[in-house]
């Protein structure tokens, strides 16, 4: 790498126009730059955020089917009858609505309100 005194002095030699392609030249190569390591950035982000959606749809799918197994499990342990599964299944109705109610209500209502200002 050459030494600062000698690229000061090659660049006090150069016109101001020779400087200010310079500079432009310098500034179009690094937005250039910056747009790849976004667009870089953006690729690694959606690829573990898919990543992580299929994984939480797998767990989820085998937390359902554990649900209802339990859910089968408890009917006969309540005797089996009409009664008990219509019971168990009101109470799982219940649980249902309120996360659901929850959920919605955690929702923003205004999504990106910060960004958009």
């Amino acid at each position: 790498m050459a030494p600062l005194a000698t690229i000061s002095e090659a660049l006090q030699r150069q016109s101001t126009i020779e400087l200010m392609r310079r500079a432009l030249q310098d500034g179009r190569a690094l937005a250039q730059l910056e747009v790849a390591i976004a667009r870089s950035e953006l690729a690694d982000d959606t690829r573990a955020a898919l990543t992580g959606a299929v994984s939480i749809a797998v767990g989820l799918a085998f937390l359902v089917v554990t649900l209802a197994v339990l859910a089968s499990a408890l009917v006969l342990a309540l005797g089996g009858g009409v009664t008990a599964a219509l019971s168990v299944a009101g109470g799982a109705l219940g649980l249902g609505l309120v996360a659901l109610a929850v959920g919605a209500w955690c929702l923003p209502r205004k999504p990106f309100a910060h960004s958009r200002r």
